[in-house]
C-alpha cells in the first residue's frame, strides 16, 4: 500500500475513561503485611485513572505514530472527559468532534494477579454511553475510518454507525472494524448480529480477539476458520489471542505471526488496542499488511513492557 495522505483517520466508537484497580496486587500486599513483611507498595496500591476506549486508545497510539488522527463520539461535560480530552490532545489526537454532555463514561477495570482485567461498566445517573456519533461529523475527507464499540442496539450509534460508514466508504475511505463484541454486556441479538454482518461486508480490515468473540460472530469453531471467514468479502481479518500468535487471514489465505515476549509485563490495560492503532498506523504511511502485523505486535509488547498510559514508539 502507498502512502495515504488524501486525509486524516477518522476514530469513532468506544470513548471512556477507566478507572484501574490493583485489586490483586492489594490481595498480595495484605497476604504480605499478615505475614509480617514490609512490601512498600502503598503508593503502587492506589485506583488510578486512564483515557479508555477502544476508540481512544487506538487514536492516541495512531497519532504518536505520526498519523493525523480524529476523535468521534460523546463524552461528559465533566471533569472526566475534561481528562480525557486533555490526554487526547496531549499525544496529538484532534478532538475536534468529540460531543460534550452528560456525564463521561466510566469503566471499573479490575485486575487481578497477574494483570488480567475484568471490566465493568459505572452505571453514573446522566452518563453517556461513549458510544453516540455527533451529527457534526461529515463522511467526506477521511482517508480511513476505524469503527468500534458497536454496544446494545438500542444505542444512537449502532443506529447511525452502519449509514454513515457506507457513506464514508463511497467517498472514498478505507473502513477498519474492531468487533469488541461485549456479548457478556449486550448479548449478541438477530438486530445486532445483521449490524456486525453489515460493518463488516463494509470493511477492508477487520480485527478480532479470542474465540468468544471471533467465533460468535462467524459461526466458525476455531480461531483460524473464524478469521478466514472474517476476510471472505475481499478484506483482511487479524485476530489476536492473548499470547498465541496473530493470525492473518487474506484471499483464502492464512497466515500465523508469533507474538513478542515482553520479561516483564507492566501494564496490559490497552493492549489490544494499542495493536489496532499501529496496524492501522502501518498501513498509512504504507506498510503492508505482513509488516503491519510486526508494528502491531511490537508497538503493544513496547506499551505493556513500561507503566502509564500507552507511551508509544515507533517501529524501526
Amino acid at each position: 500500500m502507498t502512502e495515504n495522505t488524501a486525509g486524516s483517520i477518522l476514530s469513532i466508537g468506544n470513548i471512556s475513561v477507566d478507572v484501574i484497580i490493583p485489586y490483586g496486587r492489594a490481595k498480595q500486599a495484605l497476604a504480605a503485611v499478615e505475614r509480617g513483611e514490609s512490601t512498600g507498595q502503598a503508593d503502587s496500591l492506589y485506583a488510578t485513572m486512564q483515557p479508555g476506549g477502544t476508540a481512544s486508545n487506538s487514536a492516541a497510539t495512531m497519532a504518536q505514530l505520526g498519523c493525523p488522527v480524529v476523535l468521534g463520539g460523546t463524552i461528559g461535560g465533566d471533569m472526566y472527559g475534561d481528562f480525557l480530552i486533555r490526554a487526547m490532545q496531549q499525544r496529538g489526537v484532534d478532538c475536534r468532534h468529540v460531543g460534550r454532555q452528560g456525564g463521561t463514561f466510566l469503566c471499573l477495570t479490575v485486575l487481578d494477579e497477574e494483570g488480567e482485567r475484568v471490566m465493568l461498566p459505572l452505571q453514573v445517573p446522566g452518563q453517556q454511553s461513549g458510544w453516540d456519533l455527533p451529527v457534526d461529523i461529515p463522511p467526506t475527507g477521511w482517508s480511513w475510518v476505524f469503527v468500534n464499540g458497536v454496544g446494545s442496539e438500542d444505542r444512537g450509534f449502532a443506529q447511525k454507525v452502519g449509514p454513515f460508514v457506507r457513506a464514508c466508504r463511497q467517498a472514498g475511505a478505507k473502513v477498519a472494524l474492531d468487533l469488541n463484541l461485549r456479548a457478556e454486556l449486550f448479548g449478541y441479538s438477530a438486530q445486532r448480529r445483521a449490524i456486525f454482518e453489515e460493518l463488516i461486508q463494509l470493511s477492508d480490515v477487520v480485527f478480532g480477539s479470542g474465540s468468544d468473540e471471533v467465533c460468535t460472530v462467524t459461526g466458525q469453531k476455531t480461531l483460524a476458520a473464524a478469521a478466514l471467514a472474517l476476510a471472505q468479502n475481499g478484506g483482511a481479518a487479524v485476530v489476536r489471542d492473548g499470547t498465541g500468535p496473530v493470525l492473518l487471514a487474506q484471499n483464502d489465505t492464512l497466515e500465523q505471526f508469533a507474538v513478542q515476549p515482553v520479561q516483564q509485563v507492566r501494564n496490559k490495560v490497552g493492549a489490544g488496542d494499542c495493536f489496532d492503532g499501529a496496524f492501522l498506523a502501518a498501513l498509512y504511511h504504507g506498510r503492508t499488511l505482513k509488516q503491519a502485523v510486526a508494528w502491531g505486535n511490537d508497538c503493544a509488547a513496547d506499551a505493556i513492557s513500561r507503566p502509564g498510559y500507552l507511551n508509544i514508539r515507533r517501529p524501526e
